[in-house]
């Protein structure tokens, strides 16, 4: 049996930004691709305002947001559509390109423009849709749902407030140790 143990960060590339080699790399974009000429002004002036700080950057835009509270809300103007505006940003900017994916179906043709592929963090479960995310090859962020118990995960990163709260006593003990400090 394998040891896969190790869970240190590897650097990794996605197009010209680095990961993981302790430098800040930029993933930022609009919400959802409502047009070609919209992505296009956003990825511009992200890059532009990235390259001015010194980091690197990878424009990302959702070319459907399935996960809305309401099924009025705006989603996007369609796959097709919304997946040529992605290509036209990597064609036009040269920047890397992360969408969402959100079922098995999409994933080919998400990965056929997008250097970097994306799973929301309310499919972070769907075991078949990473399987096929990972397959194509693109490197693959599986943002982690909120809904998540750490313990239950001991591969996904902590975030600082999770790693203290691991530290420091229950609630219960700080007041009581509080109290006792306290003169009577």
């Amino acid at each position: 049996m394998t040891d896969n143990s190790d869970t240190s960060i590897k650097p990794f590339r996605v197009g010209d930004a680095t990961f993981g080699d302790g430098r800040l790399t930029i993933i930022a974009g609009p919400c959802v691709v409502e047009s070609r000429e919209h992505v296009l002004l956003m990825a511009r002036e992200c890059q532009k305002r990235a390259s001015d700080a010194g980091l690197d950057y990878v424009f990302k835009a959702s070319y459907d947001k399935a996960n809305r509270s309401s099924q009025e809300s705006f989603r996007g103007i369609g796959m097709r559509e919304a997946l040529d505006a992605l290509r036209a940003v990597k064609g036009e900017t040269g920047l890397p390109v992360v969408t969402d994916v959100h079922e098995i179906s999409q994933v080919e043709a998400a990965a056929e423009v997008a250097d970097m592929l994306q799973i929301p963090a309310f499919l972070c479960r769907q075991t078949d849709l990473i399987v096929a995310a990972v397959k194509t090859g693109r490197a693959v962020n599986v943002k982690k749902g909120q809904f998540l118990a750490l313990h239950g995960s001991p591969r996904l990163p902590r975030t600082r407030s999770e790693r203290w709260a691991e530290r420091a006593p229950p609630r219960a003990s700080r007041r009581a140790s509080r109290n006792a400090a306290r003169p009577a």
